[in-house]
């Protein structure tokens, strides 16, 4: 999520709640920020840098590669079970 701030300050941050009063933000080194309502300008969600992925795989092909992804499993240092260590 991107807000801009009434002091014009960008921040680029993870939306973790908000009502008719507060936003609240999570921060990257932890913890969050709240941020009264009326001091949010603007909100926008975030753009990714992955393009969607119907424009490149066809409906088969992301079923066939999500399935694939299911086979796997996740073993000590993040690596797949098959995947064995290098």
């Amino acid at each position: 999520m991107r807000t801009r701030t009434g002091t014009a300050k960008r921040l680029a941050r993870l939306l973790a709640s908000q009502d008719a009063r507060e936003v609240v933000i999570r921060l990257p080194e932890g913890g969050e920020r709240r941020l009264a309502r009326e001091m949010v300008k603007e909100m926008s969600a975030p753009v990714s840098v992955m393009p969607p992925m119907e424009a490149i795989l066809t409906r088969r092909e992301i079923r066939d590669v999500v399935a694939y992804l299911g086979t796997l499993k996740a073993g000590k240092g993040g690596k797949g079970e098959k995947g064995g260590k290098r």
